[in-house]
């Protein structure tokens, strides 16, 4: 199991901490993200924030002693105003109905590997993802769900990594199409 490989730790847990606010800055102060900027800058400006606020929960991933990534998820409701197709939103929703405004989901809201030192040698980002899932899977036993959502930048390898390796849908593009929102059913990593 690839817990076994990685330990994960929670912001929440290290924020209840004495000093775990500082404990968690100094964990962190080498994490590189070069080729995703909103990364780092998620994980070094926004994660406390939205961790006090309630908006989302964000997970360290640890081998050994490094720091390879991290995790971020949240709640989101998706809007199903811009998907038309009737079988797609069948199975967002579980129901045919066409007058549902939208659907509760679990978002990554961001994901990323730590490049310092070479640290993001000791994951693939399909183990990093299958992390985050568990959590999901987790959440899922308490309060239900059906879709994880993942939203990202229109670029080749990303979509690869989502479509081929994760088994993800596309399902709807911004007006600009620079961003992409795809789904998943989270009974497939049961």
């Amino acid at each position: 199991m690839i817990k076994d490989q990685h330990n994960v730790i929670s912001l929440s847990e290290l924020l209840q901490q004495p000093n775990g606010e500082c404990e968690f800055y100094s964990m962190i102060k080498d994490f590189s993200c070069q080729l995703n900027p909103d990364v780092e800058n998620f994980l070094v400006h926004t994660a406390v924030i939205n961790q006090r606020i309630g908006i989302s929960r964000t997970s360290l991933v640890y081998s050994g002693k490094s720091l390879v990534g991290y995790y971020a998820l949240a709640l989101q409701v998706l809007d199903l105003d811009r998907i038309t197709s009737k079988s797609l939103r069948k199975k967002i929703t579980g129901f045919k109905r066409e007058n549902k405004l939208g659907a509760a989901v679990y978002l990554i809201g961001q994901m990323g590997k730590n490049f310092h030192n070479n640290a993001n040698q000791l994951i693939s980002g399909k183990d990093l993802f299958l992390l985050a899932m568990q959590d999901i899977l987790k959440a899922r036993q308490a309060v239900g769900g059906r879709i994880v959502v993942i939203e990202c930048k229109n670029d080749d390898k990303l979509r690869k990594f989502y479509e081929e390796t994760l088994g993800f849908q596309l399902i709807d593009t911004a007006d600009d199409e620079s961003m992409l929102k795809y789904m998943t059913m989270i009974s497939a990593y049961q």
